[in-house]
């Protein structure tokens, strides 16, 4: 049995064709994914010999999220993130008698709560430039029940390049130094519909600025939206003769429809 579950019995020994009764107390759960709940009740008779007790049960009255906490990632670019989130209530809790509050970076989130034949969800729209978290908190009005959630959304760089610090190293063959790094494009401006309603990946143009010096870009793609680059760089000569050397690599990551952008430091030896 679980630990949820707790029997004891009117007499230890039951002879053939006899009966005793089970007293069974059930603990239920806080949080469930469904209404319908299942248990076993294992009754062990010696000599490794035992009957199995299958007990089926309904949650009533529930009303609950059904993961313990939300992360989200959005996009940094997108100026609304939409997500969902599951819920679970079950009769006598009414959709219709339940309201949704978020607190601290949240409170702007507009919330809709939505039956559909997948699941209860929480419908959620949010707009906003960077990283947020709070609670959400939704309470039945009838019996006052409430259940809370906490909630994150992270935002996520439409290009990334790791690492964010490039170390260069010098060439053998000339003054040149080389460093190599992985950038990513966020999958939100990755693909498109075709007519035919394949998904086809966007070809992605990826450039370099230096805030000096001469460069050339390798780029490879390894995967969906992942890139190796490999950058060469030659510094400038300033008037008296010594290297300008640049800190800052300047990327941006062309679409077609976007031009994204994000930038790394330099490091020379």
């Amino acid at each position: 049995t679980c630990s949820c579950l707790k029997a004891t019995a009117d007499s230890s020994e039951i002879p053939a064709e006899g009966e005793t009764k089970l007293h069974v107390t059930l603990k239920t759960p806080k949080v469930a994914k469904s209404r319908a709940m299942l248990a076993f009740l294992y009754l062990d008779s010696g000599n490794g010999r035992g009957v199995n007790v299958r007990i089926e049960y309904q949650l009533r009255g529930m009303l609950c999220f059904t993961e313990r906490s939300a992360v989200v990632r959005a996009t940094e670019g997108v100026p609304i993130t939409k997500f969902q989130i599951p819920v679970l209530f079950t009769s006598p809790v009414s959709i219709h008698d339940v309201s949704a509050t978020c607190s601290d970076g949240l409170t702007p989130m507009k919330t809709k709560l939505v039956d559909t034949p997948e699941g209860m969800f929480l419908n959620c729209s949010i707009e906003t430039a960077k990283g947020v978290s709070g609670t959400i908190s939704l309470k039945d009005a009838i019996s006052g029940r409430v259940a809370s959630i906490p909630c994150v959304v992270d935002m996520e760089p439409a290009v990334s390049v790791v690492p964010s610090i490039m170390y260069f190293v010098k060439s053998d063959a000339d003054d040149s130094h080389i460093a190599t790094a992985i950038l990513k494009v966020s999958n939100r401006y990755l693909t498109f519909p075709s007519e035919d309603e394949k998904v086809f990946e966007k070809q992605i143009e990826i450039d370099c600025e230096l805030d000096s010096g001469n460069s050339k870009l390798d780029v490879k793609r390894i995967a969906t939206g992942v890139y190796r680059i490999s950058l060469v760089i030659s510094p400038k000569l300033d008037e008296n003769g010594k290297s300008m050397v640049p800190t800052e690599a300047f990327w941006s990551a062309d679409t077609g429809s976007f031009n994204l952008k994000a930038r790394s430091k330099i490091k020379f030896p």
